[in-house]
Formats: C-alpha cells, sequence, structure tokens
C-alpha cells in the first residue's frame, strides 16, 4: 500500500461561486390574504441555507429539491434574489442537474434588474468559463461605487489578468486591498490573485516580470504595505529567504496590524528552523485577526511545516472541542495519525469524515480511509472506500493499492482486470509497470496459473531501482499477512515471498 500524508484545507477561491452569501432585494409586498402564510412561510433562500447545514445526506436532497421548487415560484414572481439563487443552484448541480445555460439566463435576469451581487455573479460566471470579458467588465462597471468597493475590485482585477492588462490588474487588486480593511476573507483573495498571476500568468516563471509590476505600483503607492508583502512571497519563490524576511519585516513596519504579514513570516520562519519564532508570529495573526478561520487554520499548517505532529494534534484536537464538525481540524488530525502510524485513530477520523454528507465524497477522506482501513484490518471498509475513490479518481496509485488488496482478500480476477483496466501493465511508468507486474504475477500464481511473463517483466525492472527509494513509499505487510493465511498452490507462496521481500526491500518504509 502506498501511504501519504492527507491534509487539505478550506479556502473560498477567489472566483468561486458564493453559495453562502446573503444577497438583498426589494422584496414582493404580499397581498393581504396572503400575509398570515408568508409570516410562517420559509422563503427558497432559507430552505436553502436549511439544505447547506444538513448533513444526513438524503434530507439535503429533500430540501434542496424543496428549495429549488420555491426559489423558481419567487423568480417567476421578479424576486431578483431567488433569481440569483436559482442560479447558483443550475451552476452548482444542486437540487437538479447542473446547467450552464440556465445558470447564465438567471444571472442574468438578477444582473439586469439591477442587483449588485447579480452583476458580480454573471461577471464572474463569464470569467471561470473565459468568455465575454469585455462584457464582464461593464458589469462591474455599472455598479455605483464600484471603484471603492473591495469585491468589485477583485474581480475587476482578476477579469483583467485574463485579459493579460496586468498593470491595470495590480492597482484594480491593490485598491480592492486597501479598501478592504479589516476584512481579511477579500484581502486573502487579493493575494491568491496577485500570487497566481506570479505564479501562473506570467510565462516560465518570470518573477521579474511580476516584481517589475510592482514597482510600478510603488511609484503611484510608495508606502502600501502590500508591495514589500508581494515582494517577499516573490522571493519565498526564488529561494531568497533573507531578502524574504526582510520584505515581510518592512511590510510590517507600515502596518503592524495586518494578519497576513505574521503569518507568511511565521511560515518563513518554520522553513528556516525557527520554530519558536514561527509559533509566536502565528500565535499574533490569529489574535490581531481576531481569531479569523483562515489564521486558525494556519496555525495548523505551521506544525505541520515544523513537522511537529504532536503539536498538529493536540491543537487540531482543541479546535475539534470546539466544533465537532471542524473538516480541516478532522482531516488534518487524520493526516498526523497516520505519520505517527497511529492507525486506530486515524481511523476513526476518516471514518466521522466519511459518513458526514459534506465531506464524504472528497477523494483524501476516502484515500486515507482506506489506507488506515488496511492497516487495521478493517478490510470491507478498505476496500468500499477504494472502489468509491476509483469512481472519482482513477489513479494508478488508486488501481494498484485496490488491486493489492483484492489478492490479499481473494478477488484475482477483480485484480487482474483492474490492473490491465488502463494499461497499468503495459505502462511507460516502469515503476508502475514493475509493481503491476508483481501484483499480476502474485494473483496469477495464487489461482495456479503461469506468471512467467510478469514474474520476467519484475525482474529486469526492479533492479533499476535503488534500494530505498526515497520518493516511492510501498509496504508489504498486509500482502505478507495474507501469505501466511492464504492457501496457495505448491511452490506459489514461494516464489510471490521472494517477489515480496525484494519489492519491500527496494521500496522501503520511511
Amino acid at each position: 500500500m502506498f501511504d501519504k500524508l492527507l491534509l487539505t484545507g478550506g479556502a473560498l477561491l477567489a472566483l468561486g461561486v458564493c453559495t453562502s452569501c446573503a444577497t438583498t432585494t426589494t422584496e414582493e409586498k404580499p397581498e393581504p390574504r396572503e400575509q398570515a402564510v408568508q409570516e410562517v412561510r420559509k422563503t427558497g433562500k432559507e430552505i436553502y441555507y436549511q439544505a447547506t447545514k444538513t448533513q444526513d445526506a438524503k434530507k439535503r436532497a429533500e430540501l434542496l429539491k424543496e428549495a429549488f421548487d420555491a426559489l423558481q415560484k419567487e423568480a417567476d414572481r421578479n424576486n431578483l434574489e431567488s433569481a440569483l439563487y436559482l442560479a447558483y443552484m443550475y451552476d452548482l448541480g444542486q437540487g437538479v442537474k447542473q446547467d450552464g445555460i440556465s445558470a447564465a439566463k438567471y444571472y442574468r435576469i438578477a444582473a439586469d434588474g439591477g442587483l449588485k451581487k447579480g452583476k458580480i455573479a454573471l461577471a464572474r460566471f463569464w470569467l471561470r468559463n473565459e468568455m465575454f470579458l469585455d462584457d464582464a467588465v461593464k458589469q462591474i462597471e455599472s455598479i455605483p461605487g464600484y471603484g471603492d468597493d473591495p469585491d468589485c475590485l477583485l474581480v475587476l482585477g482578476t477579469i483583467r489578468y485574463a485579459q493579460y492588462k496586468y498593470t491595470e490588474g495590480f492597482q484594480d487588486l491593490f485598491k480592492a486591498y486597501k479598501s478592504a480593511g479589516r476584512n481579511f476573507m477579500i484581502r486573502d483573495n487579493v493575494r491568491k490573485v496577485v500570487h497566481s498571476a506570479f505564479l501562473d500568468f506570467y510565462k516560465n516563471r518570470n518573477y521579474d516580470a511580476a516584481l517589475a509590476e510592482l514597482d510600478k505600483e510603488a511609484k503611484l503607492n510608495p508606502k502600501h504595505p502590500a508591495i514589500p508583502y508581494y515582494r517577499g512571497l516573490v522571493a519565498m519563490k526564488k529561494e531568497q529567504r533573507k531578502e524574504a524576511e526582510a520584505y515581510f519585516n518592512e511590510a510590517l513596519k507600515l502596518d503592524p496590524t495586518d494578519p497576513f504579514f505574521y503569518r507568511e513570516r511565521a511560515f518563513l520562519n518554520a522553513m528556516n528552523g525557527k520554530k519558536e519564532e514561527a509559533l509566536d508570529d502565528i500565535k499574533v495573526a490569529v489574535a490581531v485577526s481576531g481569531n479569523a478561520v483562515e489564521f486558525v487554520r494556519g496555525r495548523i499548517e505551521l506544525y505541520y511545516l515544523l513537522k511537529d505532529m504532536d503539536g498538529l494534534i493536540q491543537y487540531a484536537s482543541r479546535l475539534l472541542k470546539q466544533d465537532e464538525n471542524d473538516v480541516f481540524a478532522r482531516v488534518s488530525r487524520a493526516g498526523a495519525y497516520m505519520i505517527q502510524r497511529n492507525y486506530d485513530k486515524a481511523y476513526l477520523d476518516y471514518k466521522k469524515l466519511s459518513e458526514t454528507s459534506a465531506t464524504t465524497d472528497i477523494p483524501d477522506v476516502q484515500e486515507g480511509l482506506a489506507i488506515v482501513s488496511s492497516h487495521i484490518g478493517k478490510l470491507d471498509d478498505a476496500e468500499k472506500a477504494y472502489e468509491k475513490l476509483l469512481k472519482k479518481n482513477a489513479s494508478p496509485v488508486t488501481q494498484i493499492n485496490l488491486a493489492e488488496l483484492y489478492i490479499v482478500r481473494g478477488k484475482y480476477e477483480k485484480a487482474l482486470k483492474l490492473l490491465d483496466s488502463d494499461t497499468l501493465l503495459r505502462s511507460a511508468d516502469k515503476f508502475m509497470k514493475c509493481i503491476s507486474s508483481y501484483l499480476a504475477a502474485s494473483a496469477l500464481l495464487a489461482t495456479g496459473k503461469d506468471a512467467g511473463e510478469y514474474m520476467k517483466v519484475f525482474n529486469e525492472l526492479l533492479p533499476q531501482f535503488r534500494k530505498g527509494t526515497e520518493d516511492i513509499d510501498w509496504d508489504t505487510a498486509l500482502f505478507e499477512k495474507w501469505l501466511k493465511t492464504a492457501k496457495l498452490p505448491q511452490g506459489a507462496a514461494e516464489k510471490i515471498a521472494d517477489m515480496t521481500r525484494r519489492a519491500g526491500e527496494t521500496f522501503q518504509l520511511k
């Protein structure tokens, strides 16, 4: 089995569809005879929010259908806010089949009606789909006061980047950063967009071009604290850690109340092995942010960077006492338990996550559950998790791990079919081909069939890998346990055991 740390985090994408933001519009005045009914009747938006907070998958589906029906009726009565939520549901495929055309229709209705969030949502929709970018700009510019509105400026700046108008984009985003004040979510989203520009928009990671844009902005706003901050981020990507530290220190002199500056310096200190300084900085970041979730989570990320799994587990456990539904904390703790080989505790966390409707379909959750279940002998859970994962992520690693599990459970034909389902046995990747051949040979030998062809491939490829290969983590414990208890044809066990021993020695568990 391949084992790996499964730490996933959560942060809203700067351009993601908003599914939880409140919107306002003028409600249609009810007729007198409807007044008493409407006082107790929930709106489509209220039902929608109830659905998003429901953990039970069946109940959630029922509420989403109810919300859709209610929103449809309200939208037909020209309720712009309801039209916007209908667009969200079509866009995300919630309670209804995902339909981009219908989503665009209702985004347009909300936008044309003058709803600010409708205009922003329509612009984002066009941006995500890389179309009508000039019209997306016009939508934002039609919003009164857009030039001082951080939400509008964030979207506008991102559109500029998509149009390769980097200088204009920088100016819009810096204005968004400044006007956001202590709205850390917007400031974080601005940071993500600018950072993405440094990494993605410039060809061949041309950081000098990014710095040139910052220099242009510095001439307009020489005392803007975000300028040395972003320069520090670039320096970190260029592995210029001393320069990065100087830039973060400069940013903090200009604004000692910005938690992002403390957080990035904390990560830098962690990379430099300065544990106490890193922890001090992240504590300040959490405090000055008012315990904002992204900085609380940043402390977990910091413990991981410091390789302090005990600290991570202790802090994540504290968060879970406050909120047992904190997905980030639970996933992080489960990953830390895996690193410590505490599979029983990791299993409890992954099991709970897999039974929660909001997280059950997250690939890392299913993979984590599969791995730890295999280690503690809960093979039914492992098999179900791998099969569920395979439907969403048919990666070679998933296929190999499931094939191994099938063999251990005596399902040899299913293993062989899986190994050959995506040409693993003919893969150009030598490691994948080597391990697939080993597993195929084992399955054939277990059924008394000739496995000479695959044993030959395995024996030819294995010597090409040095023992203790650092980037390959392969644990043969489950296979070895199977060999001790399986009823195999004469001579098969010895041949499989020899291959297993040599594979385990070469791809040894670290």
